[in-house]
């Protein structure tokens, strides 16, 4: 008598349902990636929104803190009788405060706040960092900067767009026929734009950050003069 051994295989049925169920647990792992993907993703975006607005939050704090303090031998500073120490420029705001950041054990120091083109590889889209300088005041002498210990620190690195403005009374070249020049006010970039004529008050009205980091939008205000 002759036993013929028989192979086990799978049968058509059975194949059928073993690639549907390799597909359906293809989708949901897929899945499972993309939930955790947006996940982290949304985590990452709400860390960099949590970061801008506490940076915002610190400068405005020390705005709001800023101190009265004439400085022995200083000249009287013409551009702002009722606030000196405050000083504004193309790319920086120095005023003086009572909110110290990275010595805090100072009971005052010059915070100045700067915009500063980031270091790139050649061919790399352009960036800016948003920097941070504290100066204890430990002398009321005019030399105090030469005995005082400067302290820096870069708070938001690689802005893809970060710059000063200043909030002054402009003027526009006359375009009439009496040829007449009109006076307003306006926020101005470093790089004035070509129908502005004169030159910019030394002390502006208000001056504002304004840029993006990573996605999250810069914007702060400091009202250095009151409209009279």
């Amino acid at each position: 008598m002759v036993s013929v051994k028989r192979h086990a295989a799978f049968t058509l049925l059975e194949t059928l349902l073993a690639l549907t169920v390799m597909a359906s647990m293809s989708v949901l792992i897929a899945q499972a990636f993309r939930v955790a993907h947006d996940a982290a993703d949304g985590g990452a975006h709400l860390e960099r929104a949590v970061q801008v607005d506490r940076v915002l939050r610190l400068m405005q704090d020390q705005w709001a803190d800023r101190r009265v303090v004439k400085l022995e031998g200083d000249e009287p500073n013409a551009q702002s009788p009722s606030k000196p120490g405050v000083t504004c420029s193309e790319d920086a705001v120095r005023f003086i405060t009572a909110t110290a950041i990275l010595q805090p054990e100072a009971p005052l120091v010059e915070a100045s706040w700067m915009v500063e083109r980031a270091e790139a590889e050649p061919g790399a889209a352009p960036s800016w960092n948003l920097v941070y300088q504290e100066r204890p005041i430990t002398s009321f002498r005019a030399d105090r900067e030469a005995r005082s210990k400067v302290s820096r620190l870069a708070v938001l690195q690689g802005c893809t767009s970060l710059r000063l403005e200043q909030f002054v009374p402009v003027k526009l070249d006359g375009r009439s026929a009496s040829d007449r020049v009109i006076e307003h006010l306006a926020w101005i970039t470093p790089e004035k734009s070509p129908e502005v004529s004169g030159e910019m008050q030394s002390l502006p009205i208000a001056v504002r950050f304004v840029g993006a980091y990573q996605g999250e939008d810069i914007a702060c205000v400091f009202a250095v003069q009151a409209l009279r």
